[in-house]
């Protein structure tokens, strides 16, 4: 997330704040060993949750909520496969 800052907008880090990030940044980004399992593309038609905004002045707070909602493996498998990834 550290590295995220130097790619927003602006450094107000308030509602205007936006990361600059594009599809192509994110693939160029994916060779990093680091940064493999992280990404994921999912078709818009196949996702039922809704997405929310999250200001800048909660990234920090948002990084560290349970969101996980894995359907066909435990977290801690996710979690191993993610590691033998790296």
């Amino acid at each position: 997330m550290d590295a995220l800052y130097d790619i927003t907008n602006n450094t107000k880090y308030d509602e205007s704040t936006k990361l600059k990030v594009s599809y192509d940044v994110l693939n160029s980004a994916s060779k990093y060993k680091f940064f493999k399992p992280t990404f994921k593309h999912y078709l818009s038609s196949q996702v039922r949750s809704k997405f929310i905004e999250i200001n800048s002045t909660e990234w920090d707070t948002a990084l560290f909520l349970p969101t996980e909602r894995f359907q066909k493996a435990k977290k801690t498998k996710v979690w191993s496969d993610s590691r033998k990834m790296i």
